[in-house]
């Protein structure tokens, strides 16, 4: 989205961007909802061992290793392969330009002027640095998915309430409140991390479902922003 964003001419256009993307996105989920309740009915009378060499695999997983004829599910395969890829390169390009533009960029003309190709082989050391930033917590990721014993799928859900707690927090104050400012934008992200962060059972023993923890903590960020008047 966020390299979406960028390619638009105005922002007239990356409003329109935007929304298309919401429309498309509709039918896609569709195709998911479809598939998984294609596979419930599949699998209702049968009795599945969700795993392969040991390893806790989903359901739809399990469909593609035994159930698909060979040259189809090594299509499918690629399939997921390549939407990793392109997943992952979509994070650093995005991560890259937010470090670059909103931060690096008005931190440095403050100095003087600056050529641009200054900018590009800076945007170019950034990607290497999120790509290993990514790659350490891909390492922690996995011990740490290994540790709590949950499936990849309710696991990454999770891991994504941490930034999202915060996030959604900001948002909701900025939108729907005249409460808030700059200054408390960090405060109630720390907080939506730590709220999540004690949540979870190897912290205070405490077990609720991914989705309540971001409802919590959204509400947690959402009055760390409330304590303070508007700046505008």
């Amino acid at each position: 989205m966020t390299q979406r964003v960028l390619s638009c001419k105005n922002k007239q256009e990356a409003a329109k961007s935007l929304i298309l993307s919401i429309l498309l996105t509709i039918p896609v989920v569709l195709l998911f909802l479809s598939i998984g309740a294609l596979l419930f009915v599949f699998y209702q009378n049968s009795i599945v061992e969700q795993n392969f060499n040991g390893e806790n695999i989903t359901i739809f997983m399990y469909y593609i290793l035994n159930e698909m004829p060979d040259g189809l599910r090594g299509l499918v395969t690629v399939g997921a392969i390549a939407a990793a890829l392109s997943s992952t390169n979509s994070v650093l390009g995005a991560m890259a330009s937010v470090a670059v533009e909103d931060l690096y960029r008005p931190w440095k003309m403050t100095k003087g002027k600056v050529d641009e190709m200054h900018f590009v082989k800076v945007s170019r050391l950034a990607v290497v640095f999120f790509a290993v930033i990514l790659s350490l917590m891909a390492i922690v990721s996995y011990f740490w998915q290994k540790y709590s014993d949950l499936s990849l799928i309710s696991f990454a859900l999770g891991v994504m309430a941490f930034a999202y707690t915060g996030l959604l927090g900001v948002f909701f104050s900025a939108i729907f409140t005249s409460r808030g400012n700059d200054k408390l934008v960090p405060f109630a992200l720390v907080g939506g991390f730590l709220s999540v962060l004690a949540l979870q059972p190897y912290t205070f023993g405490i077990s609720i479902g991914f989705s309540w923890q971001i409802v919590i903590g959204t509400l947690i960020a959402f009055s760390i922003m409330q304590l303070g008047d508007s700046n505008e």
